[in-house]
């Protein structure tokens, strides 16, 4: 890498800025986690990221966010930052999320400022044999929040599972379409073919009549 390279580096460039939460010496306010939420998914690891990416598409009244930052990390790793702004906060909040395909995992790390390299929130998804285990872990104390951050995880999971399913299902919709055009060409195949030996056999019939006459 040339030293160009290096100084165009995106992470490089924000730390120097003092955006620290894009290192990689990231740490959480306090050692031991106040909540430890958890959820397995009967899903494929790629079917549950896939979800989670599209889970923020639709903004309802409790949550907006906004994509500010994407970066490709190496050649099985790709991170990018989500701006939150809902109901638990008085401050948008911010996310930072790491998608590794060679490990199977996706992590996110929350942070109340951009500065910080502490973490107040820190979730995993794993890839199983036969489940995607996703943990969540809070290491700030929500007091008397603490139901609704309960609630909240489960709304989370529902529409991720939705969003799995309603995938699921327009994936067999598009293979019947697929299918369905497939026969359509064959037959329209065959009745050209039928077609032309129809009009082939019309045309001997009729050199065979005109040199019967003869």
């Amino acid at each position: 890498m040339t030293d160009i390279q290096k100084e165009q580096n995106p992470a490089e460039t924000l730390l120097k800025k003092g955006l620290f939460m894009f290192g990689r010496a990231l740490t959480p306010f306090q050692s031991d986690p106040t909540m430890h939420m958890q959820h397995k998914y009967t899903s494929a690891f790629s079917e549950v990221v896939s979800a989670f990416l599209l889970k923020y598409n639709a903004h309802n009244r409790f949550c907006t966010t906004t994509i500010c930052h994407v970066e490709q990390l190496n050649n099985d790793e790709f991170q990018f930052v989500r701006r939150m702004e809902n109901v638990v906060s008085s401050h948008p909040l911010y996310e930072k999320i790491i998608v590794n395909r060679a490990t199977g995992s996706m992590q996110g790390f929350t942070f109340e400022n951009p500065s910080d390299s502490q973490y107040s929130e820190h979730y995993v998804y794993r890839a199983g044999s036969e489940v995607t285990s996703y943990d969540m872990f809070l290491f700030r104390d929500p007091g008397f929040k603490r139901m609704l951050r309960h609630k909240m995880h489960q709304w989370g999971v529902a529409n991720t599972q939705k969003l799995i399913e309603t995938r699921a299902k327009l994936q067999i919709k598009k293979m019947d379409v697929i299918e369905a055009m497939s026969n359509k060409t064959e037959c329209i195949k065959q009745s050209a073919l039928d077609a032309r030996q129809s009009i082939i056999g019309r045309a001997e019939s009729a050199t065979d009549k005109v040199l019967y006459c003869k």
